[in-house]
């Protein structure tokens, strides 16, 4: 009978155990189910970007257990938070036309942030095309001034090839614009001086007419057939000489004055060398036949 009473209260204190045991799997079960659970959660709160709600299921797993991968996930978390926020206020800044404030918010975006990540590096491709396009245009409508201007303000943003590229394009431009510019003057001064040499033509015809009218006899162009004549400012070898000029000038005579056996002519004298016309006396010794 003690024995049958023993044998049930092994049974007894077997069963209690199990229960015990039970008990205790079943609220380590759930708790792990939880947990579990709330880790899944998490990933998937960080997967469609919900990092506000992340954060806060990772700050619940660290309390319930406090373990490093949880504190590395809250970390990263985070991080993808700060990264999310420097993307939108990168997108704000470039629908704002502010892309140089653009640029550094995309600049902060993690390699981590997959999505932000790729979108950031086009926005900041497209901006520096921008950039580019700008410099482009400067260059094309001739202001180099705002274009070395821009070029400085996107040094930082463009890379260095780049900007040695523009550096050597707007350079190189500048030099041909002013070439072009120069050569421009030149033709206006030589258009100008053809107009009065034109004008001075005319004027010495009419007096020409003139003279020729009032004496049958004379002629008013000769060309100088001396390698040097000198131009004089009187009707003498004494005369002080006011230039030079050389063989093939042209000269339009308009008065003549017998001296000691020379025939001193005033007349409209053209350099053949420089173009340039003188007013001024010259020897008929110095032309193609003497008067």
């Amino acid at each position: 009978m003690e024995k049958n009473n023993n044998k049930k209260i092994i049974i007894g204190i077997v069963l209690i155990a199990v229960i015990i045991v039970g008990i205790i799997a079943f609220v380590f079960g759930q708790k792990h189910f939880k947990i579990s659970k709330m880790e899944k959660t998490a990933e998937k709160y960080i997967e469609i970007g919900d990092y506000e709600n992340a954060i806060a299921t990772y700050n619940k797993l660290i309390l319930k257990r406090d373990d490093v991968e949880y504190i590395e996930k809250l970390d990263l978390a985070k991080k993808l938070k700060k990264s999310d926020e420097s993307f939108q206020e990168g997108e704000k800044q470039y629908k704002n036309s502010n892309y140089s404030k653009a640029i550094l918010s995309y600049s902060e975006v993690l390699e981590e942030d997959k999505d932000n990540y790729k979108a950031a590096k086009d926005r900041i491709k497209s901006i520096k095309e921008i950039y580019i396009s700008e410099i482009e245009s400067t260059i094309e409508d001739l202001d180099f001034e705002n274009a070395e201007s821009k070029l400085a303000e996107y040094k930082d943003i463009l890379d260095e090839e780049t900007v040695l590229t523009y550096k050597e394009k707007i350079t190189k431009n500048k030099e041909e614009e002013e070439k072009v510019q120069e050569e421009q003057k030149e033709k206006e001064e030589l258009a100008l001086a053809k107009a009065e040499l034109e004008e001075l033509m005319k004027e010495v015809t009419r007096i020409s007419k003139q003279n020729l009218a009032a004496n049958p006899d004379y002629r008013n162009l000769y060309y100088v057939t001396s390698n040097k004549a000198n131009i004089r400012s009187g009707p003498s070898i004494n005369a002080s000489i006011i230039t030079y000029v050389s063989k093939g000038s042209s000269v339009y005579i308009y008065d003549t004055v017998e001296d000691i056996g020379r025939t001193w002519c005033r007349a409209i004298i053209t350099s053949s060398v420089t173009g340039n016309s003188y007013d001024g006396w010259i020897s008929s010794r110095n032309l193609d036949y003497s008067l």
